[in-house]
């Protein structure tokens, strides 16, 4: 096993061993990245999607992470991941002040941020079934899209954390 170098890949966590480039997305080490070699201007090209520079017989840019030949694909899962929070907000109508809140399922993944879905505002009563039913349809919204369950991400009840994986 000597002279066998390993190391494992930033962009999806692979273990190499004796790789120039990762052998699930093609990345590189850090060592290794086209920019930071010297005299190989010949085994250069550029990434025909953000101008980055790659090796010519790279399968995948190391900057982007975008399939440079024809009917690659990546072989790693991509994932968006969805946060069910609480949003509240405070109002004082003729002399009284109230508190109402809803829940909003916010996305984060290779797209961006968005909202994926949300109730609508209701009276805060922290036993309030209504509230409880209005999580439940979201959590069944998210899951009818795709979204599975992974378990809950905080301390409250309400703090769903789900997941699908993009195609």
């Amino acid at each position: 096993m000597s002279g066998e170098t390993d190391w494992t890949c930033i962009y999806c966590g692979q273990l190499n061993v004796n790789t120039a480039s990762c052998i699930t997305c093609g990345g590189m080490p850090c060592s290794l990245h086209p920019s930071k070699l010297i005299n190989v201007s010949s085994e250069l090209s550029t990434c025909v999607y953000c101008g980055a520079p790659i090796f010519k017989n790279s399968n995948y840019c190391s900057n982007c992470g975008k399939a440079l030949k024809i009917g690659l694909q990546r072989k790693t899962p991509v994932w968006e991941i969805c946060n069910i929070f609480q949003e509240t907000r405070t109002k004082v109508r003729y002399k009284v002040m109230t508190t109402d809140h809803r829940y909003i399922a916010k996305v984060i993944g290779p797209k961006g941020t968005y909202i994926a879905g949300k109730t609508k505002w209701v009276l805060f009563v922290y036993s309030d079934k209504k509230a409880h039913d209005d999580l439940d349809i979201l959590l069944k919204q998210m899951i009818n899209i795709g979204f599975r369950p992974v378990g809950l991400y905080g301390s409250h009840f309400f703090e769903y954390q789900l997941n699908r994986q993009v195609k």
